[in-house]
């Protein structure tokens, strides 16, 4: 392992777990990098592997820790200082930020199939088996709603919001009351933001409390309702309209791909003014399709309450949203790699606290990411032994390094460090 880098990744997690610490609370500033920790090194939420890493800090027995860790994830310390702390770590992230930033907001299933008893229980959509089957596939579970900054020029997506729910628990009620939630906890964090979400915010509710919120919106639209004019007119079906649309602009776009690198393709786009029954504002509908050669793409729908009035604001709408795509990787890295999905514990209550220590995983390893210079990443790349060195997936293979860091002596006193602060 290069010396510099691990001096320097360590260096950086240290200061990442100083910062969202408290140090008047001894209990939180002894366990939750431990809790980090584990779930670094067994690459996953189940408890009894992490307890095995803590054991092994500790000096005790892993059914010790095991009883000590479950016992922690019901604690109610965790009551007393939980809503503060998510708020100071919010604003932490987004202090020094000048201007208008980018938020996404992404909704994952917590499929739990062979649940019966945890209370609260849903109905979710399975996205693996879905994907696998080819055809939707239901569980028991719970919904899991993340909101992600978007740091630096390569869009590094950092989670600073964080919701575990169920429609069944009773402060709940509806998938509009979270997104109402959301949104404006947004915008008490950070009062200037644009807000990014895919179809499944294609709804008048979240329209019109962005609106309220006086906050920015790029929404990806299903097309399904009818667009109306300026004078409440009906004009047809929005995916009509987009399929007919003169896309009279044309521009080359360096989008990520789904080959994990960038690539430049030819963009067409129009957009026009809008209005939809029961919403409060005018808005701007920005469509734009890929070409290669003669074969077209799909229209891509985008709806906006800002007033478009050149092609420049209408292309940056649709830069704005595939910037997205970019930070797909870092997301899936956060439900696939860090298996949020597959959280082993037996209650609600521990599966959020859990969930939500994984979100910080994450959001060491993006702000991380930032910092290093590209001679860093390549060493990170070395270290992990891609194989892949084109393929810029460099969470991955920080993750790998971080790895190989914990088993070393330096990390280790640096966490008896903080337990003995």
């Amino acid at each position: 392992m290069d010396n510099a880098l691990s001096r320097v990744i360590i260096g950086k997690m240290g200061r990442f777990l100083n910062n969202i610490s408290a140090k008047e609370d001894l209990w939180r500033r002894k366990y939750i990098p431990k809790l980090m920790s584990g779930i670094i090194h067994s690459q996953g939420l189940v408890v009894t592997a992490i307890a095995r890493y803590i054991a092994g800090i500790e000096n005790k027995s892993a059914d010790a820790a095991w009883q000590q860790a479950r016992e922690h994830l019901k604690s109610e310390k965790w009551d007393e200082w939980e809503e503060e702390w998510h708020e100071a770590y919010s604003k932490w992230l987004v202090s020094g930020r000048k201007g208008e930033v980018q938020v996404i907001i992404d909704i994952s299933d917590l499929s739990k199939p062979h649940a019966q008893k945890m209370e609260y229980l849903d109905i979710v959509r399975d996205a693996s088996e879905s994907s696998l089957r080819g055809h939707l596939v239901t569980n028991p579970g719970y919904w899991e709603c993340t909101a992600y900054l978007l740091i630096g020029e390569e869009k590094n997506p950092v989670p600073f919001i964080q919701i575990v729910y169920s429609i069944r628990e009773p402060e709940i009620g509806s998938e509009n009351k979270m997104y109402d939630d959301i949104v404006r906890r947004i915008k008490k964090i950070t009062p200037e933001a644009e807000v990014i979400i895919d179809r499944g915010a294609d709804r008048t509710f979240i329209f019109n409390t962005c609106g309220e919120q006086k906050l920015h919106f790029i929404i990806r639209q299903v097309g399904s309702r009818n667009a109306l004019d300026e004078e409440g007119r009906v004009i047809g079906r929005v995916k009509t309209i987009s399929e007919n649309m003169d896309l009279p602009y044309s521009m080359n776009m360096r989008v990520w791909s789904r080959k994990h690198r960038w690539e430049y393709r030819r963009l067409i786009f129009g957009y026009m003014r809008i209005r939809y029954e029961g919403c409060d504002e005018t808005y701007s509908l920005v469509v734009g399709r890929f070409v290669e050669g003669e074969k077209k793409s799909a229209p891509m729908i985008l709806l906006t309450n800002r007033k478009i009035i050149t092609q420049w604001e209408a292309f940056h709408v649709i830069r704005d949203y595939i910037g997205r795509w970019r930070s797909e990787d870092g997301i899936r890295f956060l439900k696939k790699e860090l298996c949020i999905e597959s959280v082993r514990v037996q209650d609600l209550t521990s599966i959020k606290r859990l969930v939500w220590i994984a979100t910080l995983v994450m959001a060491l390893t993006s702000l991380t990411l930032n910092e290093l210079s590209n001679e860093d990443k390549l060493k990170v790349t070395f270290e992990a032994k891609a194989l892949k060195t084109k393929i810029l997936l460099y969470h991955y293979r920080l993750l790998t390094v971080m790895q190989i860091i914990l088993e070393g002596r330096a990390w280790r006193r640096f966490l008896l460090g903080v337990n003995s602060s």
